[in-house]
């Protein structure tokens, strides 16, 4: 992904039209680069998982700040197929999303406490919320 900050977005998708989606006071909308493909990756260790609209809950965007995390470095992972900290069949249950369309989620653990905050993309691929398990 493009090393562009992550801000709020008004803009709509290239391909669009119509009006702007109402926006939820439990969520924010956020516009990142395009992936560019990793040529000296090996094409097994890649996904072609699409993001779709990106949005964080308010807790989830209070835990990126309190950790100093950027939202494009759990993206990337959970894009990249690394899903952090699930179980073995949850990670093969993201394997098979990948290739059958389905939901396909990721949990990250940061800080003292492990708190954990979770990625997780729509099985149509129209969205990728980055949220905590308490908002779930």
């Amino acid at each position: 992904m493009s090393n562009e900050r992550i801000k709020p977005s008004k803009e709509r998708p290239p391909g669009t039209s119509g009006a702007l989606p109402e926006e939820s006071p439990d969520q924010t909308d956020f516009t990142v680069g395009r992936d560019k493909s990793a040529p000296g990756k090996p094409a097994a260790s890649r996904t072609s998982l699409p993001l779709g609209r990106l949005v964080a809950t308010p807790g989830a965007l209070d835990f990126l700040n309190r950790h100093g995390i950027s939202p494009i470095t759990l993206l990337s992972r959970h894009r990249a197929g690394d899903w952090g900290d699930v179980c073995a069949e949850d990670a093969q249950e993201n394997v098979l999303s990948l290739k059958h369309g389905l939901r396909v989620m990721s949990s990250y653990r940061y800080g003292p406490a492990q708190e954990a905050i979770w990625v997780i993309t729509e099985a149509d691929r129209s969205v990728t919320t980055l949220l905590l398990p308490s908002e779930y």
